[in-house]
């Protein structure tokens, strides 16, 4: 459960086609989703929205279009030197953040709206392999730990063997027979 108003409800898909505003529904069964933000952004978007003037429920919340956003961002990008992006190249950043970030597939592609999480694994394949080393280094600490616990396991026995009470002839012959640095 997503806390209140803290997502962005992405229930609609917006294009200008022949100069039209043409609004429909998304176009996958998992593009229509909540995306959870964070607090500073809630409070950038709540500022936002306090400086526009009687904003109806119908009415977009950035009324500017693709084209113009693509002109400005080429614009920014020439004045600051900058390597140009395209608009959606802003979605990639953003998922390759979150992966940075120790983001799995799985939440990534629900984020993203993909239908299937293949969808996610096949564009950002190239940013997991940080999580093939993470994964053997998890599996080396496992193998370690495992070690660890059966030598521990060992000393408690040579421990309990070495008890006066339970020494027999046989266990003095085999205390005395195993090397010293098992014991």
């Amino acid at each position: 459960m997503l806390p209140p108003n803290k997502f962005i409800d992405i229930n609609k898909t917006y294009q200008r086609l022949q100069g039209k505003d043409v609004i429909t529904t998304p176009k996958t069964r998992k593009s229509k989703r909540k995306v959870p933000i964070p607090d500073f952004l809630c409070d950038e978007l709540r500022e936002f929205i306090s400086t526009r003037y009687m904003i109806t429920p119908d009415e977009r919340l950035f009324p500017i279009t693709k084209s113009y956003l693509s002109h400005e961002m080429i614009r920014g990008c020439k004045n600051t030197g900058v390597k140009n992006i395209r608009i959606h190249d802003i979605r990639h950043s953003h998922a390759s953040l979150h992966i940075n970030q120790g983001c799995d597939a799985l939440i990534l592609a629900d984020r993203l709206g993909h239908e299937k999480v293949s969808t996610t694994l096949n564009t950002y394949s190239h940013l997991f392999p940080h999580k093939q080393q993470k994964l053997v280094n998890n599996l080396g600490n496992w193998q370690l730990q495992q070690v660890l616990h059966q030598h521990q396991n060992h000393q408690m026995e040579i421990h309990y063997l070495k008890q006066p009470e339970y020494l027999t002839t046989a266990k003095k012959y085999l205390i005395q027979m195993l090397p010293q640095q098992m014991l």
